[in-house]
């Protein structure tokens, strides 16, 4: 198991949140969004941040895009925001990151990307910002550099993570195997959002999921359990209106 945290130089206070998944196309990046939407409706100045995004293309300019940092942009309301203060690393191939830089022969190294994710961090806060939410890639236990995980990213950020689940089959064996990486790791938990990323879930499967994690996960809240329909953006951001994720972040610990 790998820890990163101890005697590292760590990033600049500023309160935050990690959102992590259970897999990857759980909808994270539309979970974060919507955190982004409301915190800005309920009076905050949110920085949003994917520190790694694997499955980047050339724009006509040349510049880097990836769908998740266009999707964040929209979200902080600024069509013309420095990409670099989201995404501190983009990568073309769609693959863990520390593989999908290795088959470039462009290996991504821990040291500099928490220096870019410093950096971007303190830029925010320049900015005013008053509140971060980040955004993992895949899973808790994805491979993000040759030596570290996204684990060890959420340990050196040190904010509370909130787990995004799939409401369908396989749920409660991912959800409670990341639940347990976290909590051997020292994470701090904010919550469960179950939520339909793509077709709708079985309603029994649904309930019965919900049902048996907050039976065996009695101490872990579930903020939401969210349907997929052709409206969904509109109905995500009136669900997370109804939370106030200020409260649920915090600054990492001992700083």
């Amino acid at each position: 198991m790998t820890v990163m945290r101890t005697n590292e130089p760590q990033p600049l206070t500023l309160p935050g949140l990690f959102v992590t998944g259970t897999d990857t196309g759980v909808g994270k990046t539309q979970i974060t969004a919507a955190l982004v939407g409301a915190a800005i409706a309920q009076g905050r100045r949110p920085a949003a941040l994917k520190p790694v995004g694997s499955g980047a293309k050339r724009d006509a300019e040349g510049q880097w895009r990836h769908p998740d940092v266009e999707m964040l942009a929209q979200a902080l309301g600024d069509p013309e925001l420095d990409r670099s203060l989201i995404c501190q690393w983009m990568l073309e191939l769609p693959l863990a990151p520390c593989v999908a830089a290795r088959e470039v022969g462009q290996p991504l190294e821990w040291p500099r990307l928490r220096q870019r994710l410093d950096q971007s961090l303190n830029s925010w806060r320049e900015r005013g910002c008053d509140l971060a939410i980040v955004e993992g890639v895949g899973g808790l236990l994805c491979p993000l550099t040759d030596e570290t995980t996204v684990a060890d990213l959420a340990a050196w950020l040190d904010y509370p993570v909130l787990i995004v689940a799939r409401r369908g089959l396989g749920t409660l064996n991912h959800t409670l195997m990341t639940v347990e990486a976290a909590r051997l790791r020292g994470l701090r938990l904010a919550g469960l959002i179950l939520n339909d990323p793509e077709t709708p879930t079985d309603p029994l499967t649904a309930r019965t999921n919900a049902e048996e994690l907050s039976r065996r996960l009695p101490d872990l809240p579930i903020w939401g359990e969210l349907d997929h329909h052709p409206a969904e953006a509109d109905s995500m951001r009136a669900w997370s209106e109804t939370i106030n994720w200020f409260d649920l972040a915090a600054s990492p610990r001992g700083r």
